[in-house]
């Protein structure tokens, strides 16, 4: 993998055919000094629309990549001064000067002033993006200087176009996604094109690169749920009639309808997907692992999470991907990375497709995802939210038993984990949409599509697109997913609380009901005892009147004893229905029980004067 663009190569084309070394030689005859001259800022401005259609290639090739850029500005740089040492040197002081404010304006202010710095914020923010970091930049400034009113008017539009182009690398690396502020850029900044007067090669480039980011976004609004009621996008220029934007409306170069139908195909955007996936399955698996590209990852992954739906077969893919060799190369690197996390992602959402999953399981598949996004830092909101889908479901259905202990515990725990499953989910989309991160990112080599772009004076290159054909993602549809889980586990809180507050008030009520019970229990002893109290009193007073009582004590006796016994055993029989549980009562209330009955049994017999009375009556004689 070697670079097509070779910054020595440059400058030996500029040296050849422009700064030769009698460049700055003139006649001293004043009308060919003239002619002279305007051959010499003739050759600057050309040089200098050379070196910006280097620049242009450069990055429409994608070679930006490879960090050799600060390198070729070094170089280009001192070549520029040893050009501008040159004309410091000449003798004739007008035409000295002259050449100098050409020079300067025409080839150092556009490279110093205008191309260097954009190039390297972009680079900046490139080397932030592939290293996984998370920062928010608030501005970039340079102070302005004058460059001069002497800049001709082709090389103003060739910077012009590259400030463009860096802008559509801009959105493509760092805001790719679906939004209609993207699809006016896109569609102004094509129009803007056709103003400018520079190479047709580079602008027709430009034109197929705007065009199929256009298309991606349209295509993920086709699949996007909040767009399927959105009216047709219009848009016109200099009060021209409006056009609709759309699919139809998008005209896509020849060499790019193998990424088209792949997108078509990979997305389901065909009636026939599904035959068309598992043709494309047979087709890799023909291949041996090793020759497996990552487009080929990408595509037997999708088929294994969304057709076959086997857990084993993913994992293995990812074992296989895993197992390639680390790429020296900082770009293929991160593309290793970030799809080696794709496919942990869908092995993540088959896992979570599993209805039967325990508290422990959803536990390791907690601990799995962290473990996985510290170690490779691609906080991708992906797995969380399946995470807490699937844990919402389960604990929607846990909901409905909170009555039995167990299942509120286990509700309990759910809810404990799922709130760290969404705040887990907060941080990530956070980080994914600040981002715009596409889910899946393809080396250097599979990111250069079949368009050639053959510039005279340049080496052939292809058109490079950083996000191949994956489409953009929909973070708004997304927003709306993670509102709705956030939602939920409010809710799911709210419930708890609630279910808490009435499981006091029922053990409130049911302490007061007690207590009531137990009142009412006492009362009920308290009136039994009092009636029998009563009941004996009068009865007593009664037996007085009685003549046998009045001539025979003894009868009097009897009758106190068996009415007592009588009602002792009363009072005795309401304290036994009163209580709670009869089980409760202890062993020596039973035998009290049987001692009073016993004690009964004697003193009837003795009284009433049965043979057994008669026993009793001899044997205490």
């Amino acid at each position: 993998m070697n670079k097509s663009l070779d910054v020595s190569r440059l400058i030996s084309f500029l040296d050849k055919d422009f700064f030769s070394k009698d460049w700055l030689e003139v006649p001293p005859q004043e009308p060919y000094l003239e002619e002279a001259k305007e051959m010499i800022v003739l050759n600057i401005i050309s040089a200098a629309n050379e070196i910006l259609k280097y620049y242009h290639l450069l990055f429409l090739s994608g070679e930006y990549v490879f960090g050799s850029v600060e390198e070729d500005f070094t170089t280009i740089d001192n070549y520029l001064k040893e050009r501008g040492f040159e004309i410091d040197n000449l003798e004739n002081e007008q035409l000295k000067l002259e050449l100098q404010a050409k020079f300067q304006a025409n080839l150092v202010y556009p490279f110093t002033r205008h191309i260097r710095p954009i190039i390297t914020y972009f680079l900046r923010d490139l080397n932030i993006q592939l290293n996984f970091e998370y920062k928010r930049g608030i501005f970039r400034g340079d102070k302005v200087a004058n460059s001069g009113d002497e800049m001709d008017e082709g090389v103003l539009d060739y910077i012009g176009s590259f400030k463009r182009l860096i802008k559509i690398l801009g959105i493509e690396h760092f805001g790719n996604c679906l939004e209609d502020d993207l699809l006016r850029d896109f569609l102004v900044i094509r129009k803007e094109f056709e103003y400018f007067s520079i190479n047709e090669t580079i602008k027709n480039a430009i034109h197929v690169k705007v065009s199929f980011l256009l298309k991606k976004i349209l295509y993920r609004r086709s699949l996007s749920n909040l767009d399927a009621t959105v009216p047709e996008y219009i848009y016109s220029f200099d009060q021209q009639d409006d056009a609709v934007l759309g699919l139809d409306s998008i005209d896509i170069e020849d060499s790019l309808i193998e990424w088209d139908d792949l997108v078509k195909v990979h997305y389901g955007l065909i009636n026939q997907f599904k035959a068309e996936q598992r043709k494309r399955r047979k087709e890799i698996e023909a291949k041996r692992h090793e020759d497996y590209s990552f487009k080929d990852y990408h595509g037997l992954i999708k088929i294994f999470k969304d057709d076959t739906k086997i857990l084993i077969q993913a994992q293995n893919l990812l074992t296989s991907f895993n197992d390639r060799d680390k790429d020296a190369l900082k770009f293929n690197h991160y593309s290793q990375v970030c799809t080696s996390a794709y496919i942990f992602n869908n092995c993540i959402s088959l896992k979570c497709e599993d209805n039967s999953i325990t508290v422990e399981e959803f536990n390791n598949l907690f601990s799995e995802i962290k473990n996985r996004q510290n170690l490779d830092d691609v906080r991708n909101y992906f797995p969380w939210l399946k995470l807490a889908q699937t844990m919402s479901d389960q604990i929607d259905n846990v909901s409905k038993q909170l009555s039995d202990p167990k299942k509120y515990k286990l509700f309990t725990e759910l809810l404990d984990l799922f709130s760290k499953v969404i705040e887990k989910l907060q941080d990530a989309y956070s980080w994914s949409n600040y981002k715009k991160l596409i889910p899946m990112q393809l080396p250097f080599d599979e990111c250069l599509s079949d368009y050639k772009i053959i510039v005279d004076n340049f080496a052939e290159v292809r058109l490079f697109f950083f996000s191949s054909f994956v489409l953009p993602l929909d973070y708004r549809s997304v927003m709306l997913e993670k509102n709705l889980l956030v939602s939920k586990k409010n809710s799911y809180k709210e419930l708890l609380t609630v279910y808490d507050r009435l499981q006091y008030v029922v053990g409130e009520v049911a302490d007061v009901s007690e207590k009531m019970r137990k009142q009412e229990r006492r009362s009920v002893e308290i009136l039994a005892i009092f009636s029998a109290m009563a009941l004996f009193s009068v009865g007593s007073i009664q037996i007085f009147g009685n003549k046998n009582v009045i001539e025979d004590p003894n009868v009097y006796y009897k009758f106190i004893m068996s009415f007592g016994y009588s009602l002792a055993l009363f009072v005795l029989l309401i304290w036994i229905i009163t209580r709670d549980n009869i089980k409760k009562i202890q062993y020596y209330h039973w035998i009290l029980i049987l001692i009073i009955l016993i004690g009964t049994c004697f003193a009837i017999g003795y009284f009433v004067g049965s043979p057994i009375s008669t026993f009793i009556k001899e044997l205490f004689s």
